[in-house]
C-alpha cells in the first residue's frame, strides 16, 4: 500500500466516522435533522470527490472542512465539559466528531504531500 493510498484511506475513514456520528445523532435526537442533513450531504460529497478524483483541489477542500469540523468539535467538547450536567452521549459524540475531524485533516494533508506527481515544494 502506497503512502498516498494510506493517506486517502485515513481521510476517507474520517469522513466515514463523521457520517456514523451523524447517524447516531439522527437516531437519538430528532431535533437535529437539519444539521444532520447538511453534514451528511457535505461529508458524502467530499468523500466521493476525493475518492473519485484524488485531485489537489479535493484534498484542499477536505483539509479546510476537516479543520473547521475539528475546531467546531473542540469548541463543543469544551462547552460540554464546562457545562453543569455532563451528558455522556453528547460528550461522546463530540469526541467522535473531533477524532473524525483530526483524521480528515491529517489524511488530507498527508495526501496533498504524497500525491503521485506532486512535489514537496508545491505542497
Amino acid at each position: 500500500m502506497t503512502t498516498f493510498t494510506k493517506a486517502l484511506n485515513l481521510a476517507s475513514g474520517g469522513w466515514a466516522l463523521y457520517l456514523v456520528g451523524l447517524a447516531v445523532v439522527l437516531a437519538t435526537d430528532h431535533g437535529e435533522v437539519g444539521y444532520v442533513a447538511v453534514g451528511a450531504v457535505i461529508a458524502v460529497a467530499v468523500l466521493t470527490w476525493t475518492r473519485r478524483t484524488s485531485s489537489r483541489t479535493s484534498f484542499g477542500v477536505s483539509l479546510v472542512l476537516g479543520v473547521l469540523l475539528a475546531l467546531q468539535s473542540a469548541a463543543y467538547l469544551a462547552a460540554d465539559i464546562a457545562g453543569s450536567p455532563v451528558d455522556a452521549r453528547v460528550l461522546t459524540l463530540d469526541l467522535v466528531s473531533l477524532v473524525a475531524g483530526l483524521a480528515i485533516v491529517v489524511g488530507s494533508g498527508w495526501a496533498l504531500r504524497s500525491r503521485p506527481g506532486a512535489s514537496v515544494a508545491a505542497a
